[in-house]
């Protein structure tokens, strides 16, 4: 992973404004193999300074909209906004490659590795009612 960016400040308030490329390891979803996502990110915050009325608020509150931190201290940490973009950045279920088959669900192989027949043994014969509802399309 990689951030290159600038922390600007203007009177009170900072701007973070970068961007976070490279790679994230992580397992798919279909297969359970290893899957590499590439990511390329723009990120800005802003982060305002505490003022007296906001001391006795959490530091962690934030309006999601406009993407504004409050600074807690001078040493603060900007490794966490970093974090939370590559984090909100991910697909719920990542995929080695768009067209990976998974796992079969009746004897558990890599479909993608070597393809069963499985679903064809297990399918229960149909009479001719079931055969027809099979059939139509809502």
């Amino acid at each position: 992973m990689t951030f290159k960016g600038r922390l600007v400040k203007d009177g009170d308030d900072a701007f973070l404004r970068g961007r976070i490329g490279g790679g994230l390891a992580c397992t798919c979803a279909r297969c359970l193999e290893p899957a590499r996502l590439p990511l390329d990110l723009t990120m800005n915050v802003t982060f305002v300074a505490r003022t007296g009325d906001d001391a006795d608020a959490d530091a962690d509150d934030d309006d999601d909209d406009e993407k504004r931190r409050h600074l807690r201290r001078r040493r603060d940490r900007r490794g966490g906004q970093i974090r939370d973009q590559i984090l909100l950045a991910m697909p719920i279920n990542p995929l080695c490659r768009e067209s990976c088959a998974g796992l079969c669900p009746f004897c558990g192989g890599n479909r993608k590795l070597q393809p069963c027949d499985c679903a064809s043994r297990q399918e229960a014969p149909r009479n001719s009612l079931a055969a027809a509802l099979g059939k139509l399309k809502m």
